[in-house]
């Protein structure tokens, strides 16, 4: 019996268009954060910009280490109230807060403390809370009693009737009705890498949209409007993205999926056998999620796994970038001071270059996650692999992208890597192999169990502690990565390659 009933294409929708929406958003920052203390604020490389990026995601990860527990009891709290689904609530309260910390940062920063630091707290926050409630939605869909396919289809044929049923498509897209309710259906095979590849999809094709869109909209501001200076047009544009994304939090509140409360409990009572009375206080919600991670294996190796997964997402948004600024930089292309001798491109006022082939380097990454993320859903759904040993082999491809890059790098120019080889290339498109493969295993793996255990109370919990393994993920290769950084470029990598060996090895113990 499925836990979540009357699940429909147009939530499924509004699920995958969250997921575009919030990676894309995640990706602008962290591939525009070198850009943005160099052009806004007027850091110079001298000035240590890896130690500064490091101590912005230090920042943004203690305060999501610290939100993402409440947040997820938030929405189990808010849930059992009954009166309006806690995912739908918090995800729209993320997105918000998402967008007024962007107008922050391109109205009101001028400085790297108090501003930044209030700031990119206040991202964490936004970014936390729909991140957590992704993670709830993937649980929610893979459990319900959608059958993607059979409900397209029942699209399709509404759409060739002439005038027999015009409320028909309405009522396939809608979950507001409840007429025709069933309370045992007969549930469809659970294939939770279906759903994990619609999510790689859309996450996939939220990272492109953000390294083909967003992060080049600086260069096309200018090109529009020749007068703004780089500093103008990057504040410019972390403005226009703010209000989108109050705007999409706006759309998204009317079809996300909200829990019919009645029909779940009428479901629990029938047949799942508990003892005493579901507790709904704020505090033994959030222990309820605690003592379930505390003694079930397969809940805490897809903890490890968002840690990598985390971990990984941050190297290719930040460090990648940070990989091509160091070189642009330092070889005058993007106006640095070192830009003399053989070889060297000789400087230039604009980074317009840099902006570009940040994009590109980065593009390839998810461009290769993207057309991967339906092979990985195959895998997932596959009885001989399954969730740990796709877990495993993500986090093998994973050490050899990290690894690659690393001693790729031993025999060039340390201080000023070039990254425009197809080796680098290479590298950066197996961690977006690995990142995506990570993301949909863990997700697929978390929520296997709840389907299994029946136990859907304390689901915004569990998935906020999923999301704090990914913040202590982010708070460790932001906080060393950032600093060492600066004195190897390739830092980030190796310390994310040594995170990978560490989930490969506890994949193959749970395997």
């Amino acid at each position: 019996m499925p836990l979540y009933l009357n699940y429909s294409v147009g939530n499924a929708i509004a699920f995958n268009g969250a997921a575009f929406s919030c990676i894309s958003f995640i990706v602008f920052l962290a591939s525009t954060q070198p850009f943005y203390l160099a052009e806004v604020l007027g850091f110079k490389h001298k000035d240590n910009i890896g130690a500064a990026i490091g101590t912005l995601g230090v920042i943004d990860e203690l305060a999501a280490i610290v939100f993402a527990p409440l947040i997820g009891a938030l929405c189990d709290k808010i849930t059992a109230g009954g009166k309006i689904s806690g995912s739908r609530a918090t995800i729209v309260m993320g997105f918000t807060i998402i967008g007024v910390s962007f107008l922050c940062y391109g109205k009101l920063a001028s400085h790297f403390y108090p501003d930044l630091a209030i700031f990119r707290t206040l991202f964490a926050l936004g970014v936390t809370s729909t991140m957590s409630m992704v993670t709830v939605m993937f649980t929610e869909i893979s459990n319900s009693d959608l059958d993607i396919l059979s409900s397209l289809s029942g699209i399709k044929r509404s759409f060739t009737r002439q005038e027999d049923d015009p409320e028909s498509i309405q009522r396939l897209l809608s979950n507001d009705s409840t007429e025709d309710l069933d309370l045992n259906p007969t549930p469809p095979t659970r294939k939770t890498g279906r759903y994990a590849a619609m999510m790689g999809i859309s996450t996939g094709l939220g990272a492109i949209f953000a390294v083909s869109f967003f992060l080049t909209l600086p260069a096309r501001l200018q090109t529009h409007f020749p007068e703004l200076s780089n500093k103008d047009a990057l504040k410019l544009a972390y403005s226009s993205i703010g209000v989108l994304s109050i705007i999409t939090g706006a759309i998204l509140y009317f079809f996300i999926y909200a829990k019919d409360n009645n029909a779940a409990l009428a479901y629990q009572q029938t047949h799942i056998s508990t003892t005493g009375t579901p507790t709904t206080g704020y505090f033994k919600l959030l222990k309820h999620g605690l003592m379930i991670s505390k003694r079930n294996t397969r809940v805490q190796l897809s903890y490890v796994g968002a840690f990598v997964a985390r971990s990984t997402a941050v190297s290719t948004g930040i460090f990648v970038p940070l990989l091509v600024y160091n070189f642009f930089y330092k070889s005058g292309i993007c106006g640095g001071e070192e830009a003399t001798g053989p070889g060297k491109i000789p400087s230039k006022q604009d980074c317009h270059e840099g902006y570009i082939f940040a994009a590109i380097l980065t593009g390839v990454g998810q461009t290769i996650a993207l057309v991967t993320a339906p092979i990985w859903g195959t895998l997932i759904d596959y009885k001989r692999l399954g969730n740990t040993r796709c877990l495993f082999l993500a986090s093998l491809c994973g050490v050899l992208g990290c690894f690659g890059l690393c001693f790729h790098g031993i025999g060039e120019n340390s201080d000023a890597y070039d990254p425009r080889n197809i080796t680098s290339f290479i590298m950066v498109g197996l961690l977006g192999i690995s990142h995506i493969g990570t993301v949909m295993s863990s997700m697929s793996l978390l929520s296997s169990v709840v389907s299994e255990t029946k136990d859907s109370i304390s689901i915004g919990s569990i998935s906020g502690m999923y999301s704090l393994s990914g913040g202590l993920g982010i708070l460790l290769i932001t906080s060393v990565g950032g600093k060492w950084s600066d004195s190897w470029i390739h830092a980030p990598f190796f310390i994310l390659g040594t995170f990978h060996i560490i989930l490969l090895s506890l994949s193959i113990r749970l395997w």
